[in-house]
């Protein structure tokens, strides 16, 4: 089982950030899920929230803020010790870092349908330009974004997150053209999963931080779990022998 890095190491690190991508580079995470959002002047960063409230020290929606007023903010919201300021970068800085990345999971925030499709073309363009896109998934919960991104890009793997509650997901992923499915942990069941392989796709998990949870996760025939705490589930896996850093989407 690869080890996902959840906005890098969401629960130990600033999230979405390019400190918090490093740190979990030196954990030894090899595997990454990042948020993408569109500044005002066109560029995708990294960002999960609609708005910048949350995890810097600024407000607003993303969508009113240029690159640089983003990159100015101070993005330590949730680790007020951390050591030095860090910003809101730019896609293409993270992927700079994550040139060596055996795993990319880009997922694309929801937008205006004008601004999606502008959003899209620019992620494709980027993974292509590093000469990431053979070890890259896109990922969105909208259908809309998975839609844009097998018409421009249909050789690109794609996956639909949700939480697979239900077969109806699975059906959904499928009519999607889909090569795997993002599972919420506490919504899905074995059965689900079950399913989800036997129809071809390959399963990832999220966000398992609690190492009971991951040891029954353990049963379930995945390709990786997310986790905000890869300190901790790294080695837990390493010592059962279930750690993995060679899979690809």
């Amino acid at each position: 089982m690869i080890v996902i890095g959840h906005r890098g190491a969401r629960g130990e690190a600033p999230e979405n950030t390019l400190a918090g991508l490093e740190y979990a580079r030196r954990l030894g995470v090899v595997a990454f899920e990042v948020d993408i959002r569109l500044s005002a002047d066109g560029q995708a960063v990294l960002l999960h929230d609609e708005t910048v409230d949350r995890t810097t020290d600024g407000s607003g929606r993303a969508a009113d803020l240029t690159v640089r007023e983003l990159s100015e903010l101070d993005a330590r919201a949730n680790f007020s010790d951390w050591p030095e300021k860090v910003g809101v970068p730019t896609l293409e800085e993270a992927l700079s870092i994550l040139h060596d990345a055996k795993l990319l999971h880009l997922e694309i925030k929801s937008d205006s349908p004008e601004r999606l499709e502008g959003l899209c073309q620019q992620v494709i363009d980027l993974v292509r330009k590093h000469s990431l896109a053979d070890r890259t998934a896109m990922l969105s919960f909208e259908p809309v974004v998975l839609e844009i991104m097998r018409r421009i890009a249909p050789e690109q793997p794609r996956a639909l997150i949700g939480s697979y509650d239900s077969e109806d997901f699975v059906q959904r992923a499928l009519q999607l053209g889909c090569a795997g499915a993002c599972m919420g942990f506490q919504s899905t069941t074995t059965d689900i999963v079950h399913l989800v392989r036997s129809s071809g796709l390959w399963v990832t998990v999220w966000t398992v931080n609690d190492l009971d949870e991951l040891g029954a996760l353990l049963d379930w025939d995945t390709v990786g779990v997310a986790t905000d705490v890869p300190g901790k589930v790294i080695p837990f896996l390493r010592r059962r022998g279930c750690l993995t850093t060679e899979l690809k989407p």
